[in-house]
């Protein structure tokens, strides 16, 4: 509705195209394709009619990463670009910590989400910081650590599937696999639909090592094909 008020509103181009994104990444979208180019023209433009408004990078950064299928490192620098003008964003810091971890910066990332924790210990959204400090101990192999975030996190948020993605990972990794099992069974609530295939194609996981520990222990746990 803004966007028909005003179709230059780059905030309002920035959350559509970072919605899409989350649509996208949740695995509620319908139409794919249509949801990937009309997420990275609105990211783009968003960027291009305001480059300096850090909440605007950081929202169109997320929807590249997420959306674009080649140069996700573009939504990098934007995330750089976000922190240099407001350093002190929790959420960007958060996203821009997940999107390093995810891309094996391990270090990078924590330091800015548990710097976002000292900027804001209250946030709602702090299941999201623990979420990705999970990803985080799954990379480094330090499943017990994985496990410990995901439980925080959904001490919170009870419906969060990346850390019910973690937990069930790192309880195979420490031989519990009835526990994995109950897990994946919560998740299957949560994301009925979910596969392996349909999850690792959906979430952009650049690292080959994580994708085999989450197909093998996912696969392990019960979670179809």
């Amino acid at each position: 509705e803004a966007l028909a008020i005003d179709p230059a509103y780059a905030a309002a181009m920035a959350t559509a195209a970072y919605l899409h994104a989350q649509r996208h990444f949740q695995g509620w979208s319908l139409s794919e394709e249509t949801t990937r180019t009309e997420a990275l023209q609105l990211a783009w433009r968003s960027v291009e009619i305001a480059p300096n408004n850090a909440q605007v990078l950081w929202m169109a950064a997320f929807a590249i990463w997420n959306m674009a299928q080649v140069d996700r490192d573009r939504a990098r620098d934007l995330f750089g670009r976000s922190l240099l003008i407001n350093p002190n964003s929790a959420m960007a810091l958060t996203l821009a910590g997940w999107i390093e971890i995810m891309s094996g910066n391990q270090g990078a990332g924590r330091a800015m989400i548990t710097r976002a924790q000292r900027l804001n210990p209250r946030d709602p959204r702090g299941w999201l910081m623990s979420g990705a400090l999970a990803i985080a101990a799954v990379i480094d192999e330090d499943f017990a650590g994985a496990a410990a975030w995901a439980e925080r996190a959904l001490a919170q948020n009870r419906r969060f599937a990346v850390a019910l993605r973690v937990l069930a990972v790192a309880l195979v990794r420490t031989g519990r696999h009835e526990s994995a099992r109950r897990v994946v069974q919560d998740l299957l609530t949560v994301d009925p639909g979910l596969t392996i295939s349909g999850f690792l194609a959906r979430i952009p996981v650049p690292l080959a090592s994580m994708v085999a520990t989450y197909a093998e222990a996912l696969r392990l746990a019960g979670l179809p094909e």
